[in-house]
């Protein structure tokens, strides 16, 4: 079986740099994830280390024209890891083609 190169259907891939976790606001994903990471907020070194570390990039269930309908998964540090990942945790009828 070769590999696939592209994701499982209704799956959006996104890249997520530094600065989209050192800037989020309280309210989304990114800030939690940082909230996890266990960031220091006023310690500068700190923020700058953690969104670092969760830079990459991530993917969600999306269906066409809608919001997400899971939580993002994630870093991958290339498309390719994200892309086996979601292949090897959600396969469907289409890997077997």
């Amino acid at each position: 079986m070769k590999a696939n190169t592209t994701f499982p259907q209704n799956i959006e891939a996104f890249h997520m740099n530094a600065s989209d976790f050192q800037h989020a606001d309280d309210s989304t994903w990114m800030h939690d994830a940082m909230e996890n990471a266990g960031v220091d907020w006023d310690d500068p070194e700190s923020v700058a280390f953690e969104a670092k570390h969760l830079a990459g990039i991530y993917y969600w269930f999306c269906y066409p024209g809608c919001l997400p309908d899971s939580d993002a998964f994630g870093p991958f540090p290339s498309m390719e890891l994200a892309i086996a990942h979601a292949w090897e945790e959600f396969p469907s009828d289409e890997d077997n083609e």
